[in-house]
């Protein structure tokens, strides 16, 4: 990409003229001089100098998403030459979220570096619409969310995660726990069932957390609304307020097998909407080095 491409790109995403000048080891006046020459060969404004941080007129828009292309362009040509060249040492550029890092990956990149030890990773850790945001913009190579499939996008299924039940054993007796797990695993004592989880104290996450929604579908299929005492947003914090006995919440098999401990009594639920599944999002039709289709492979038969 020429020097023009990349100074109006680094403006653009700074959104400050000072900011990019250093990131690109240049005087801050020597940069807005550039930016007007480029605007002035192109006859158009591409930054409204008026705002604060600066934001992109609708040329300016328009020249960023070519600017892109060109950017993609680029990064896909040299994953091709380095492959060409047996090039052992790269970098991969990943974007997952704060639970699949944790959860998953570290025994993934284990694995992996066991084939490329040569191979360096980038981790960024983001919700699923500002990891989309990553990945079109070039940012990253490969994400990885339980989000909804994105325009432009091509996805690959590689985990699937089962939700389950966390209730403090001082919360709740024998029998109760009994009829409660009939019911979530086997479908039977329904009433029963129902009654006992209504008079339960739950730990909820925000609406803002994606896995809420699908906590939300599993308590409609139940049948019964949770009786919350408390919300958090990460879903490892309402599993410590679980151990300490607060109240009630959903966890993951993960969490289960990475965290046990004595004080909580865990129930599968059996229904299909206490699965989540996990999508490998790659630009559509961009290149796929070889260590990155590695990666994506590894990432699937992880746990299989």
């Amino acid at each position: 990409m020429d020097l023009e491409h990349q100074y109006f790109y680094e403006v653009s995403r700074t959104r400050n003229m000072t900011k990019a000048a250093h990131n690109l080891f240049i005087s801050q006046p020597a940069l807005s001089v550039a930016i007007k020459k480029l605007e002035g060969r192109l006859g158009v404004e591409l930054f409204d100098r008026q705002s604060n941080p600066l934001t992109l007129t609708e040329a300016g828009r328009l020249f960023l998403t070519e600017t892109n292309k060109i950017r993609l362009a680029e990064h896909d040509f040299k994953q091709q030459l380095e492959d060409y060249h047996q090039v052992q040492v790269q970098t991969l550029y990943v974007g997952s979220s704060q639970y699949f890092n944790a959860y998953y990956l570290p025994a993934v990149l284990k694995e992996y570096r066991l084939v490329h030890p040569t191979v360096h990773f980038q981790i960024i850790e983001k919700n699923a619409q500002l990891l989309n945001k990553e990945l079109y913009a070039g940012n990253v190579d490969i994400v990885v969310h339980c989000g909804n499939k994105a325009k432009q996008l091509s996805r690959q299924l590689v985990q699937k995660d089962r939700l389950l039940l966390a209730i403090p054993k001082e919360l709740i007796s024998k029998h109760d726990f009994g009829v409660v797990s009939n019911y979530l695993s086997k479908q039977q004592s329904k009433q029963q069932g129902i009654a006992v989880l209504n008079k339960l104290p739950f730990i909820s996450l925000s609406s803002s957390n994606n896995l809420a929604i699908l906590v939300k579908q599993i308590c409609d299929h139940l049948s019964f609304q949770p009786h919350t005492v408390l919300e958090g947003y990460q879903l490892e914090t309402a599993f410590h307020m679980a151990c300490c006995g607060i109240g009630a919440t959903f966890i993951t098999e993960q969490i289960r097998n990475f965290s046990p401990v004595q004080g909580l009594y865990f129930i599968d639920i059996n229904i299909p909407a206490a699965i989540r599944s996990y999508y490998a999002y790659t630009r559509a039709e961009s290149y796929h080095s070889k260590c990155l289709n590695d990666f994506i492979s590894l990432l699937k038969n992880y746990n299989k």
